[in-house]
């Protein structure tokens, strides 16, 4: 694999295969399953290839690029399991992640969960207690 260099480390690397150019760049562990993770793509051209090499590499450096596989759902199923708190508090998270979070995101992959699903559920949330406030006066 030919490998971009900086500062001596390699950064990603573009490889031909069978006529087709194989690109992957080594982007960090899943946070949840420790594995790792490369963001990998296919291009018919050397030239398509380094342009992809190029995105990538600029993913990788926004630090957008940390993907899992695994949804929230597990995730939250994951951390709720792991938690150091009072028992109590631990129950109050459990119904959050349960009548609120879990119904919302449950099935989303955390690479797809971004600010604006969550500011999506915000607005749901704020319009739902303006409605309900006003539905008691």
């Amino acid at each position: 694999m030919v490998a971009e260099q900086r500062k001596g480390r390699s950064r990603g690397g573009i490889r031909e295969r069978d006529g087709v150019f194989q690109v992957r760049v080594y982007v960090g562990t899943d946070p949840v399953t420790g594995q790792r993770v490369d963001l990998t793509g296919t291009a018919a051209t050397r030239n398509e290839a380094e342009n992809l090499l190029t995105k990538f590499l600029a993913e990788k450096d926004a630090r957008r690029a940390a993907r899992s596989k695994v949804n929230f759902g597990d995730a939250a199923d994951r951390w709720l399991a792991q938690l150091d708190v009072e028992v109590k508090t631990a129950h109050e998270y459990a119904g959050y992640v349960r009548r609120t979070l879990r119904p919302a995101f449950g099935t989303v992959p955390l690479s797809r969960l971004d600010a604006h699903a969550i500011e999506s559920l915000y607005a749901q949330l704020r319009h739902r207690r303006r409605r309900g406030a006003a539905g008691r006066c």
